[in-house]
């Protein structure tokens, strides 16, 4: 196909895209990879704020709560 040579693409990826998108018009198109850049950015945003909640709920070492301090005993002189 001319259309192949011209765009560089395989046969195969033409019809697979003409399938997908055979139906929309150029703006459709356009506005439908827009939206699925955004949404893929959105995923991303979720997955670290997903990821920093665990972090910060993770519990550290035993007695090492945030503004405690720990009391050791002073040895006694007898």
């Amino acid at each position: 196909m001319d259309i192949c040579r011209e765009k560089n693409i395989s046969n195969v990826t033409y019809h697979w895209r003409r399938k997908q998108f055979g139906h929309l018009n150029l703006n459709e198109a356009k506005r439908l990879k827009e939206l699925e850049r955004e949404n893929l950015e959105l995923k991303k945003m979720l997955a670290e704020a997903m990821l920093a909640k665990k972090v910060l709920a993770f519990p550290g070492p035993v007695g090492s709560a945030p503004g405690k301090r720990s009391r050791r005993r002073r040895p006694t002189c007898s």
